[in-house]
């Protein structure tokens, strides 16, 4: 039900360090398939929400968001039923799904509606290669107070301007779908708007949207912001803060938790440059794998620390024993013995 999926999508997500999630979901749909109600879905996802923050600290908003392939009156009957049935946590609306032949201006009664309301707003535009027009509409007809993807404003500089000069912040997708399409693969990481977003003096945020359709983490989110785009730590701290300031958090708590989020990430910030292992550490690596050849999935580099530096090899079951002859090799549980023995003396 949507009270174990919001729980769960939540736990996952505060494994991997987020703590507060603006969670998008859309009621016609769900209405239209089920005989339930929109406040009894709508409770069973404030629930999952209130027992993740109870069981894992990660604070959440709900974000009731309209189909823009159903109707205008679809649309518009879901901003009504969000009124009527009103929630602290329930701040605003968005708007996702097919943009093409399914601009902004389609729901301007439902955003209208929302604003008079009192509900934050946001929506989908620029984002399947659509016109930078879908963005001026969405700023101007529907008074979005953030966007959501918006690569295509970069073709008008003076819209660029404006949402520099309005500091409005735009949520971005390292692994949309659209430009993994259209783009070849040596040429992806280049091209892809993101890459200019922020240089261009824009206020970007990345994140996930819907994980499983876009094949995305937050940690893996985060890594290809440098891997692919060549942004640095300092301008991850920047797209944190970004987020945070962009949240519909109350200001006390933003301001709060910008503080805190600064110092923890100074903090961890050494521990974030482990994606690059030194260069000694990579030289016995591959002279390992040279001599005792196998198929490697992937690898992990780890460091314990004083340039102590380690790795976590994924391979194929029937290249196990090879693996295991690398020289110094740890089994995984020995591993972890020591580690926990380590632990116990420190305490």
């Amino acid at each position: 039900d949507l009270r174990r999926i919001t729980y769960e999508y939540l736990e996952d997500t505060s494994r991997q360090q987020v703590r507060h999630a603006e969670v998008f979901w859309n009621p016609t749909g769900t209405l239209a398939a089920t005989d339930l109600s929109y406040s009894e879905w709508q409770n069973a996802i404030l629930l999952g929400m209130n027992e993740a923050e109870t069981d894992f600290g990660i604070t959440s908003l709900l974000i009731p968001s309209i189909d823009r392939e159903a109707s205008a009156s679809a649309g518009l009957e879901m901003v009504e039923l969000m009124c009527a049935h009103r929630h602290p946590a329930v701040v605003g609306i968005g708007m996702d799904y097919n943009e093409v032949n399914n601009p902004p201006e389609k729901f301007s009664d439902a955003y209208a509606l929302a604003k008079k309301a009192g509900l934050k707003t946001t929506a989908h535009a620029g984002e399947f290669g659509t016109s930078w027009k879908n963005v001026e509409t969405a700023m101007d007809v529907l008074g979005v107070d953030r966007l959501d993807h918006a690569y295509t404003v970069l073709d008008n500089p003076a819209l660029v301007s404006r949402c520099i000069d309005q500091g409005i912040l735009i949520t971005v997708v390292p692994t949309n779908s659209y430009y993994l399409r259209t783009l070849s693969a040596d040429s992806w990481a280049q091209e892809h708007p993101i890459r200019q977003m922020a240089r261009a003096g824009l206020k970007i945020h990345p994140n996930t949207d819907d994980p499983a359709f876009h094949l995305v983490d937050p940690i893996k989110c985060q890594r290809m912001m440098i891997e692919a785009f060549g942004y640095s730590i300092d301008d991850l701290k920047n797209f944190m803060l970004n987020g945070l300031e962009g949240s519909w958090l109350d200001h006390t708590t933003k301001s709060n938790l910008g503080k805190q989020w600064s110092e923890e990430f100074e903090i961890d910030e050494d521990e974030v440059h482990l994606i690059q292992p030194n260069e000694s550490f990579l030289e016995h690596l591959c002279k390992e794998c040279d001599q005792h050849p196998a198929t490697e999935a992937a690898m992990d580099a780890v460091c314990a620390g004083e340039g102590r530096w380690g790795a976590i090899l994924w391979v194929k079951p029937k290249d196990v024993k090879k693996v295991a002859k690398f020289k110094p090799v740890l089994p995984l549980g020995q591993a972890f013995d020591k580690w926990m023995s380590a632990r116990e003396t420190e305490q």
